[in-house]
């Protein structure tokens, strides 16, 4: 009895790791294409360059714009929120993105894994929380 209580854990506890490869490996071309349009947007903030992009990889619509230059601010609606950044603050907290995405992207191609490497979460949180209404 014990010998088929201790196959059936096993066999369960396989079942469930195979899910989790075959969920993550299809999440992997979504995560990518997130991390991609996240960049594209990124790289629009570096500049404050107007720009309105609706975000496809999500399963309802994300709309980011930036509005552009704003007295001595860019300002960005993103998230629903009316952020206007400082143009030295702006530039700064994209680079920090930018690079975070680009490395994002390169561990899913490399690895087809996904793994955040943003060590910069309690910076981004700390800028937004100051800047965005």
């Amino acid at each position: 009895m014990k010998k088929y209580l201790f196959l059936t854990i096993i066999t369960l506890c396989c079942i469930n790791i195979a899910f989790a490869n075959d969920t993550a490996q299809e999440l992997m071309p979504v995560l990518k294409q997130l991390n991609v349009e996240l960049l594209q947007f990124s790289s629009k903030m570096y500049s404050c360059t107007p720009h309105k992009q609706q975000l496809t990889s999500y399963s309802r619509p994300v709309f980011y714009e930036v509005v552009g230059v704003e007295g001595n601010a860019c300002h960005v609606i993103k998230e629903g929120q009316d952020c206007y950044y400082p143009k030295n603050v702006i530039q700064n907290y994209a680079l920090k993105r930018i690079q975070d995405y680009k490395s994002n992207i390169d561990n899913i191609n490399k690895k087809q894994s996904y793994v955040s490497t943003s060590a910069n979460d309690e910076y981004y949180n700390q800028i937004d929380n100051q800047y965005c209404k």
